[in-house]
């Protein structure tokens, strides 16, 4: 669900404390992109990066030079096995790169929540329904602290790989009982709640707690496997695109990544078939494995005599339903991406 923003709230306060004091200026509107976009301004994209621009103004921070730094293209983030397809500065504002760039910053977090883009790995602080899973977190993160060597450097490579593994080892006595896959992808305080899920939900739970811990955590994607994508899929064109198994990394200041990974029970190895994704990546990921989900749960229904069966056809009603807004979701964050190789 979508909690309430509590930046709305401070909008709100400060028109009331507006009120009161006419004389001061309005703010001066925020300039237009320096550079073009690769998408309309009342696209969703372009309505979220409009606001990412008004925070980014009333911060006084340089629009254009952070635009020349969004504009970077997507080589290490290709979502392929093989050669990445490198597309480079091309003096252009993609959708992909304003997504990287929202979903890698937590300051845009509510903003991305207020546009109805999916945050499955980050819990909304105003929504009542995931306090209970914040307290959790944090509670781990606070017993994983207790006994850490004195001789650590708050935010060297020693301490965070100490502590991300007392995290880790935290988190997986209360994961290892869970159930088998959620029967639909869900949202990681969701999918704790429900004490269900696979790599996807699990990788979540862990991210957010490393994320709460700030020892910079990423995501890492395995592109061993191919989702059975339907039929369905190929409407947001992006056919061909492998997500594979999802694990949490702790980058080093050596180059190398340290995998954390709650589905396979591995931490600190070393995975050669592993690289490392954006954010937004692991976002699109959780809306392709709802449709998958979505998919199956409508094959099952079908499958069944309806005859006289109202509930049953109510059900299959409202799962195509969810699925026709998951795929509008799924197209608004793809329909730009860069050709991915096919994995033949």
């Amino acid at each position: 669900m979508w909690g309430f923003s509590p930046y709305l709230s401070e909008i709100g306060a400060s028109l009331v404390f507006m009120a009161g004091c006419s004389t001061l200026p309005p703010p001066n509107p925020p300039p237009s992109s320096s550079l073009p976009t690769d998408f309309s301004p009342d696209s969703p994209v372009g309505e979220l990066w409009s606001d990412i621009q008004t925070e980014l103004h009333r911060e006084n921070k340089d629009l254009s030079g952070i635009e020349a730094s969004i504009d970077r293209g997507y080589d290490e983030y290709a979502l392929v096995i093989a050669t990445p397809n490198i597309v480079n500065k091309s003096g252009i504002l993609e959708p992909q790169e304003v997504l990287r760039f929202a979903y890698s910053d937590q300051r845009f977090y509510s903003t991305i929540r207020r546009h109805h883009f999916p945050l499955p790995f980050a819990s909304d602080e105003s929504d009542s329904l995931s306090k209970g899973y914040r307290a959790d977190l944090d509670r781990i993160i606070v017993q994983a602290k207790e006994g850490m060597p004195s001789n650590l450097a708050i935010g060297s490579d020693s301490y965070r790989l100490e502590l991300g593994q007392r995290i880790y080892l935290g988190l997986r006595k209360i994961t290892d009982t869970f159930k088998d896959n959620c029967p639909l992808e869900l949202d990681a305080w969701a999918a704790y709640d429900k004490k269900c899920g696979a790599c996807s939900e699990k990788s979540s739970i862990l991210y957010e707690a490393y994320e709460r811990a700030k020892i910079g955590p990423v995501f890492l994607a395995q592109h061993q496997f191919r989702l059975p994508i339907s039929q369905t899929v190929d409407l947001v064109e992006s056919p061909d695109i492998a997500l594979g198994h999802i694990m949490v990394g702790l980058p080093l200041a050596s180059g190398k990544t340290t995998i954390a990974d709650l589905a396979l029970h591995r931490f600190g190895v070393e995975e050669p078939l592993a690289s490392k994704v954006d954010p937004s990546f692991a976002a699109m990921g959780h809306l392709m494995n709802r449709v998958v989900d979505l998919d199956k749960s409508m094959a099952k229904l079908n499958s069944a005599p309806k005859s006289g069966n109202g509930d049953a056809l109510s059900r299959l009603a409202k799962i195509r339903s969810e699925q026709d807004q998951t795929l509008v979701l799924l197209k608004n964050m793809t329909h730009s991406c860069p050709n991915v190789e096919k994995l033949g």
